[in-house]
């Protein structure tokens, strides 16, 4: 049951009520699983579908010297490719369908991922 005083806004939220003993304090932990290539745009496994995305997408040459962020991105993105890795461009939201995607939105790929994941973490940002 949902008791709203004041402004009422169309978000919509979750209620619960608890009790805890002990030492939990009321603290769980989450665990959840989520495949990066469902939100991905665009996968690139060459250097040429590399060069491709990042000219099509941020209007990006390896002759450009005016975005060293992307230059960053190029170069790792290369490296791994040459390592025999697939690279994803991608992005999350904060309206979208599940609560892994707003977190991951709000917090970036850092807090989640850790090095047994297999995972090499090209760029991401969290926070507005």
């Amino acid at each position: 049951m949902k008791i709203r005083k004041g402004f009422v806004s169309n978000s919509s939220s979750s209620s619960f009520v608890v009790a805890t003993s002990g030492s939990t304090n009321g603290k769980i932990t989450l665990t959840i699983e989520v495949d990066l290539k469902d939100y991905a745009d665009k996968s690139v496994k060459s250097e040429k579908e590399l060069l491709a995305h990042l000219k099509q997408s941020y209007a990006w040459t390896l002759e450009d010297n005016y975005d060293d962020s992307i230059r960053e991105w190029y170069e790792k993105a290369s490296k791994a490719i040459k390592n025999g890795k697939t690279v994803y461009f991608g992005s999350f939201g904060d309206e979208g369908t599940s609560g892994a995607e707003t977190m991951l939105c709000d917090e970036g790929l850092q807090e989640f991922v850790s090095e047994d994941d297999n995972i090499e973490i090209i760029h991401s940002e969290g926070g507005y």
